[in-house]
């Protein structure tokens, strides 16, 4: 029981806090990066912000790029050729950098204060790759995403503009998704599994 605490602290503590940092502009960007290219969908199909929602909020990045190209390509074929040039921007030099983000492992040595990644890949052979990476380099990726998304804004100011229902009701505050007994499953499910094991055997005939 003395342990956990100490460990848990450890955890909190493996990555450098200025990675940490980069990691969360990643994410947010990522995702402002993903709403402008929904309502851009929505835009370019010319359908109400709540249809368009009910249609796209489920629909991950390489579907949506799919989804705009073919409008575009249909509908606004001016826009269709350098929105293409941007899609396979997104998909070859952004969203695997991005993924490695998310699903890399990461942690910092703390004696040389480097920090690195490892990913493991499971597809026909087991492969793991591990690497040293520079906080600049999260920098510029954050950046090359925002910038992406400005481009996208862009894009929606030629676009029709985006229709809202008048009769669209308020939409609830989003909020974290919490049970009100969810501090009670956490003291249930993360005892020391030390004293789980040693009930079990008790228990044992």
């Amino acid at each position: 029981m003395a342990d956990q605490p100490q460990d848990t602290e450890f955890l909190l503590e493996l990555v450098d806090h200025e990675y940490l940092i980069a990691f969360g502009q990643i994410t947010v960007q990522w995702s402002s990066m993903e709403h402008i290219m929904e309502c851009a969908i929505w835009q370019a199909a010319k359908i109400p912000m709540r249809l368009g929602k009910s249609m796209t909020s489920q629909t991950q990045m390489q579907g949506k790029i799919d989804v705009l190209g073919t409008l575009l390509s249909q509908f606004h074929p001016n826009l269709s050729p350098h929105f293409n040039k941007v899609a396979k921007y997104i998909r070859e030099c952004l969203l695997g950098r991005r993924n490695l983000v998310t699903h890399g492992f990461w942690y910092t040595e703390f004696n040389t204060n480097d920090t690195h990644v490892m990913k493991t890949v499971a597809k026909g052979k087991l492969t793991s790759q591990g690497r040293t990476v520079d906080l600049d380099e999260l920098i510029q990726l954050y950046t090359d995403i925002a910038e992406v998304t400005n481009w996208i804004r862009s894009l929606c100011k030629e676009l029709p503009k985006l229709q809202r229902q008048s009769d669209e009701p308020n939409q609830p505050i989003p909020t974290i998704p919490n049970h009100q007994d969810c501090a009670t499953r956490k003291k249930q499910a993360l005892r020391p599994l030390a004293d789980l094991l040693k009930e079990q055997a008790d228990q044992s005939p």
